[in-house]
């Protein structure tokens, strides 16, 4: 997942499995303040994003900081995900 300004981008469903802890990051991110986009997102766009996060059913919601040489810290949406799932379980 990649999160610009306040939208959250994910690549559509279409050829990925769709697993359980995405479809609840999906639900939880507009309490999170999020707009969801599901798009496909090019390498330069997702280097370009503020926050980066991934997602599955053994970690949850997990920050991502560094990416083909690049870093960025754990941002305020990816700690409000990872809090609103956390208070799922």
């Amino acid at each position: 997942f990649a999160i610009k300004g306040n939208v959250l981008y994910t690549a559509p469903a279409l050829g990925i499995v769709p697993g359980i802890v995405r479809e609840i990051v999906l639900e939880l991110a507009p309490y999170a303040g999020l707009e969801v986009r599901q798009e496909a997102v090019t390498l330069e766009a997702f280097l370009g994003a503020d926050e980066w996060f991934a997602s599955n059913a053994l970690i949850g919601v997990c920050p991502v900081v560094a990416a083909d040489g690049h870093a960025r810290p754990v941002g305020r949406y990816v700690q409000a995900l990872m809090l609103l799932y956390a208070q799922q379980r």
